[in-house]
């Protein structure tokens, strides 16, 4: 469901400037690690959803793009100057985002003395001074989407993805963002939605360890496999003709061999062949007893090719048609009697 952002900062959609920054610093108070009541993790979701909005909110670029377009579109990309720019992207990084937020409009100066010693070791972070300054949260691991065909996920491969992170700087304390390269492998017969996590290879944060790299296998719609759990479908498309005399289904399987299943019976719209061995790998978390070395060996048992069968009707027919087919069923109901 699209976020709305307005409502996140509790405030309407024609809100000022001024009025988005008190709506900001009214939550951040509430939220803020140092002096939220609630729970650790919910004090960071929260946190976290009312920076993401101030964020966009308070840029006028980004807010007119997103009260015209909206949440997604905004995230996707937008023009600048008849140029397509990057897509908004929220880092997770409230309390950067807060600290960033004192620096500019220093709303708490009436709460909190920010100069002079009384600034030395406060909650306000390495802008003013404070080496005592920790993180409250490690890290947020980084979530990538990876798009497989089935024919990669059925012999399995290598993918080089890109990907942002966040590194820290020589100071040791502030991060960038920079864009990362990594060779994954794809394993035979991975599930659609299943996860891969890389150690460490996330973002970094001072004073805590690398988040992780979590990919998460998105399965790309195949133009004639179906795939259901380790079973593969394929729909066989005849007319109504091909019904009584239909030999055999000529298919190319995911790996490139031509397959032939003979048929011998009469089609109908219920006929379903079903041919073993010739599905998908079978999943490899079936098979948790295996070494390492054994999983990284070609999967010996599959599921089965499922066939099933469009039969085409034919919408009109001439009398003669009629009579033709009319004479067949005759024919072989009275060979059925013959045969009792």
């Amino acid at each position: 469901m699209p976020r709305d952002y307005y409502s996140d900062l509790e405030i309407k959609a024609d809100a000022s400037h001024d009025e988005i920054c008190q709506a900001y610093r009214r939550l951040a108070l509430r939220f803020h690690p140092k002096f939220s009541i609630m729970d650790e993790k919910t004090t960071h979701h929260h946190f976290s959803i009312i920076s993401e909005a101030f964020e966009v909110l308070s840029d006028p670029m980004r807010r007119a793009f997103y009260d015209k377009f909206g949440e997604e579109q905004l995230k996707q990309g937008f023009f600048h100057k008849g140029e397509l720019a990057g897509g908004y992207k929220f880092h997770k990084n409230p309390l950067e985002i807060f600290e960033k937020f004192l620096c500019k409009y220093n709303p708490l100066a009436d709460i909190v003395d920010l100069t002079g010693e009384h600034a030395h070791g406060t909650m306000f972070g390495y802008q003013f001074q404070a080496q005592n300054y920790q993180l409250t949260h490690p890290p947020e691991p980084v979530y990538l989407e990876v798009e497989c065909s089935l024919e990669e996920i059925y012999n399995g491969c290598s993918k080089e993805i890109q990907y942002y992170r966040s590194l820290l700087n020589q100071d040791g304390r502030t991060t960038r963002e920079v864009l990362a390269n990594k060779i994954v492998q794809i394993r035979q017969g991975v599930k659609d939605g299943a996860t891969v996590v890389y150690k460490k290879d996330g973002n970094q944060a001072a004073r805590f360890d690398n988040s992780d790299l979590v990919m998460i296998i998105k399965e790309v719609p195949h133009s004639r496999f179906k795939r259901k759990g380790n079973d593969l479908v394929y729909t066989q498309y005849i007319n109504l003709s091909q019904s009584w005399s239909f030999k055999g289904v000529h298919l190319i399987t995911l790996d490139s061999r031509r397959l032939y299943i003979p048929i011998d019976e009469v089609i109908t719209p219920k006929t379903v062949k079903v041919v073993e061995g010739e599905g998908m790998p079978i999943q490899f978390d079936s098979l948790k007893g295996l070494k390492n070395k054994q999983l990284l060996q070609p999967y010996k048992d599959r599921g089965n090719l499922i066939i099933k069968f469009d039969v085409e009707f034919p919408t009109q027919l001439s009398i003669e048609e009629l009579k033709k087919i009319s004479e067949l069923l005759g024919e072989n109901e009275e060979n059925g009697d013959r045969a009792n």
